[in-house]
């Protein structure tokens, strides 16, 4: 998977840009997974609103940083779903 396979897809699950930013600029977008190549590997990561480094992932190839991003997308509509789910059953 590349960085527009992987945009695309995002886009197909109408997921915020909030969330995510393939840029690189984690200043930019705090809270939000970053993609960003650093000398010949890819790192994936994500900051606070104070720019402080939450969570790094390192990768081999731009494909398998990607790939990461992408499952921690379906991880997340998965889990926002489950709450959504629970939230509505204690309604009832």
């Amino acid at each position: 998977m590349n960085i527009e396979d992987l945009r695309c897809k995002i886009c197909e699950l109408q997921i915020p840009t909030s969330l995510y930013n393939l840029e690189g600029d984690c200043k930019r977008t705090a809270g939000a997974t970053s993609l960003t190549l650093v000398g010949d590997i890819w790192r994936v990561y994500t900051c606070d609103e104070r720019n402080q480094l939450l969570s790094s992932y390192w990768f081999n190839t731009k494909s398998d940083a990607c790939s990461f991003i992408y499952q921690n997308i379906i991880d997340y509509i998965d889990f926002r779903d489950k709450l959504k789910l629970l939230r509505n059953s204690q309604c009832l």
